[in-house]
């Protein structure tokens, strides 16, 4: 019996030394035309290509890693960090499907999410079918990639998909102190950051790994109630890990000092814990008979924080709103301008268009309007009325909003291990609701991304047949 082994052994070692060979070639060949950044990614990419073949799963994992520790936007030429998550996540849903799993019945979020899919592949060829248009379409479908990943997701995999989210989020979170220590922005350019603090006139407010703090806050208010749902089902070390990563995420959104994001984090808690009361029939935790103390508090200490010059510059900011309603009502008229840019809107990334020649030319009502191309419209909805118009908020809408509804219909049915989970996703949806109002977050890749995640994970775990979560 000895002999086999011996041989399979030395066929292996063989084997490694023939594949070693040209890719240590390969890698000189690169190093040399192109620099040592590119022979790492070569690397990294043979090292993502053993874990994925090892077990499929990790390639959804790797993809929710990268998509929270690194940079979208770093890349090489024309391909970046953004592509590779995609990619990952495409690999593992086509890996998945030639598995045999429980029948997918589509739901509203589903034909939802369908309907943006055609209304991007529809302005690419409204739009004459140039290449600039092709890539805001691409850019577009392609994170929706994570929603069909969440789809096929079996429910007992999705514990381990979304801890890994949250372990990736806290670990990305440290990032928003080390900038906020900084001063300046780390990870992006300094000369074109919007949130610097302009010579003392404002705070700095830190975007970290996540890009932005309206991206950031974003992100962590979402991913910290979906780990809320996890801290309270689990016990020991890992109920330290969680305890943990929930304060980080948290306090880094706080650093962002992002309003609209602390406020909707604050009714995405409410939210996860009434439907648990009112819709799961849970028995809400004692300690949260402290909140209305805490409240009481904070009223109380809030005329003297008020003084300060970080709550002046920082949460006041005087003004802010009349000069957000400004740039409402710019893009008003161009919503109202007509009855086909108010159905079916203006063309993605219109916005973008009329501020850069580059991305595929600009009309003239768009550059009249030069306060709302570079400052964005900073409100989701309306940005989404003026570039699909109508149909595309619809659809918007009734893809988020669908996902939730479908949770408070269903969450009383669901096995005891998936009820907070997807009052958690509830939450944390109706969070990304509120922050749309004052920022647009679909515009940005992690966000969109994350969302679209979750929001198909949700839909898996309220309609699957499938026992608990592992």
């Amino acid at each position: 019996m000895g002999r086999p082994l011996i041989g399979l052994r030395l066929s292996a070692s063989l084997i490694g030394v023939l594949i070693a060979i040209p890719v240590s070639v390969v890698l000189g060949v690169v190093i040399v035309k192109e620099g040592p950044t590119l022979a790492a990614a070569g690397v990294l990419m043979v090292g993502l290509g053993a874990y994925v073949i090892e077990r499929p799963l990790n390639a959804l994992l790797g993809a929710v890693a990268v998509l929270a520790l690194i940079p979208y936007w770093y890349g090489h030429g024309g391909a970046n960090v953004a592509h590779l998550e995609e990619g990952l996540a495409l690999v593992w849903i086509v890996m998945m499907l030639v598995e045999p799993r429980e029948r997918i019945r589509p739901g509203v979020a589903d034909y939802a999410v369908f309907g943006l899919m055609v209304a991007a592949a529809l302005d690419w060829w409204l739009r004459g079918g140039n290449f600039a248009a092709l890539r805001t379409s691409f850019n577009t479908e392609v994170p929706l990639i994570f929603y069909v990943a969440g789809r096929i997701v079996a429910p007992r995999d999705s514990r381990t998909v979304l801890l890994t989210l949250v372990g990736a989020t806290a670990l990305a979170s440290l990032s928003l102190f080390y900038e906020f220590a900084h001063g300046s922005p780390v990870f992006q350019d300094p000369n074109s950051y919007y949130w610097s603090s302009h010579g003392g006139a404002a705070i700095f407010r830190p975007g970290g790994l996540f890009g932005s703090p309206p991206a950031a806050v974003t992100i962590t208010s979402m991913v910290a109630l979906v780990a809320v749902s996890f801290f309270r089902q689990t016990t020991g070390r890992r109920r330290a890990l969680l305890g943990a990563a929930i304060t980080v995420m948290i306090a880094g959104g706080f650093l962002t000092f992002t309003r609209a994001g602390w406020i909707g984090f604050g009714v995405g808690v409410l939210t996860y814990f009434a439907i648990l009361r009112w819709r799961g029939r849970i028995r809400l935790p004692r300690w949260l008979r402290i909140v209305p103390v805490a409240a009481v508090a904070v009223v109380l200490a809030l005329p003297a924080l008020s003084q300060t010059s970080w709550f002046q510059l920082g949460v006041k900011r005087g003004g802010t709103l009349t000069v957000r309603e400004s740039y409402w009502t710019l893009a008003k008229r161009l919503i109202l301008d007509s009855p086909e840019h108010l159905l079916v809107g203006r063309g993605l990334n219109s916005l973008e268009t009329g501020a850069r020649t580059d991305l595929g030319g600009v009309t003239a009502d768009i550059a009249a309007t030069p306060d709302l191309t570079i400052n964005g419209a900073h409100n989701q909805y309306i940005r989404t009325l003026l570039e699909q118009g109508i149909v595309g908020l619809a659809l918007v809408l009734l893809w988020v909003g669908g996902t939730v509804a479908v949770v408070m219909r269903r969450v009383s049915r669901l096995p005891a291990s998936r009820r907070p989970v997807v009052a958690a996703l509830a939450g944390a949806f109706v969070s990304f609701l509120v922050i749309s109002l004052a920022d647009t977050n679909l515009r940005d890749t992690v966000s969109f991304s994350i969302v679209s995640l979750l929001t198909g994970i949700t839909i898996t775990l309220c309609t699957s047949a499938q026992g608990e979560i592992a």
